[in-house]
């Protein structure tokens, strides 16, 4: 018996699966726009760009944080990153393909409840490309 089992998730069932899909996105974007962040500057200097506390920063970035889209504009403004939106039915997505690609995260016990689910998938970020893309994060420099 696995913990889907025990929370009574069904697998099999397609909405649930798009639920968890879903998830799993919001909790890759906000992790993708922290590890720019981190690369590129502290999140006092983001507090400055945004004129907000540094615990308010802070507070977004938390894996449990649950963002309006005009806070992630904001955060993705300030850090000079890109965010795309890409919206389509289930049933119309091709044939995904799964790339791991190898990215070294600081501070690896903050990890989003997708990588805390998944072990040993901590050092890696899933990347996926469909008919439609996956939402892309760009540092712009």
């Amino acid at each position: 018996m696995d913990l889907d089992d025990l929370l009574g998730i069904k697998t099999d069932d397609p909405v649930q699966r798009l639920a968890r899909e879903l998830l799993r996105e919001d909790d890759d974007l906000l992790a993708d726009l922290v590890q720019i962040r981190r690369e590129t500057m502290t999140q006092q200097e983001v507090a400055d760009r945004l004129q907000i506390s540094r615990p308010s920063v802070a507070a977004f970035e938390r894996y449990d944080s649950d963002p309006r889209l005009s806070a992630i504009r904001r955060y993705a403004l300030a850090i000079r990153a890109h965010v795309r939106h890409t919206v389509y039915k289930p049933e119309d997505r091709q044939d995904v393909v799964f790339e791991m690609v190898e990215r070294t995260r600081p501070g690896a016990d903050e990890r989003s409840r997708h990588d805390a689910a998944t072990p040993n998938m901590g050092a890696f970020h899933r990347t996926v490309r469909a008919q439609f893309g996956r939402p892309s994060f760009v540092a712009l420099r």
